[in-house]
């Protein structure tokens, strides 16, 4: 290639300046456009319609049964998706002629009218040992309940004991209604035959 002749600067040198000249006007163009033609939706923070403190449901099944019972220390409903938010979360969940399966949590935020619950924070679910099963704790960072399904779940770390038996796992699927609990993968099982 030729220098232009009046400044010395080779050809291609020229034209790759001008291409980064094209495309840092460009990008000053898109970063325009997108920062002061289209400013940031600034969303207002949720306002509770309701503060609940000491929230104690009990909820029965068409026959008069206990279905389940909820508490929590400090409740926030919002109209906005139906959602509300817990804390200190506890519920049992009852089934004839077995110990009712009990769970515990820091934090709850619940879904679609309490179709859908996520628990956080110190996780715990537990049934004690009954007729026609051991006891069993799970423990977790997180949870997700359906409560009307009665189905537990999570994809995260889980802790499982029952006498003898301590078990790590990532993700868990257990149904309540069966007590039938699958464990997802990475499973590791340690045995302890002195606590049967």
């Amino acid at each position: 290639m030729q220098n232009n002749p009046e400044n010395n600067t080779p050809v291609w040198l020229t034209l790759i300046m001008a291409a980064a000249a094209v495309v840092l006007l460009s990008g000053a163009i898109l970063f325009y456009r997108h920062f002061f033609l289209h400013p940031a939706v600034i969303k207002k923070p949720l306002t509770p319609s309701s503060i609940i403190t000491g929230a104690d449901l009990l909820a029965l099944t068409p026959q008069g049964q206990k279905d389940y019972h909820f508490t929590a220390s400090l409740t926030y409903q919002y109209d906005k998706d139906n959602m509300r938010t817990f804390t200190q979360p506890h519920a049992q969940y009852y089934k004839p002629n077995q110990a009712p399966w009990q769970l515990k949590a820091d934090h709850g935020v619940s879904l679609n009218n309490n179709q859908l619950i996520h628990l956080n924070g110190n996780v715990w679910l537990h049934q004690a040992a009954g007729k026609n099963n051991k006891a069993v704790t799970l423990t977790s960072s997180k949870m997700t309940v359906e409560p009307n399904n009665k189905l537990a779940y999570n994809k995260v770390l889980t802790h499982v004991q029952e006498p003898g038996l301590t078990v790590s796992a990532v993700g868990f699927h257990a149904n309540l209604k069966t007590n039938v609990v699958h464990l997802l993968s990475q499973t590791h099982a340690e045995y302890d035959s002195t606590n049967d």
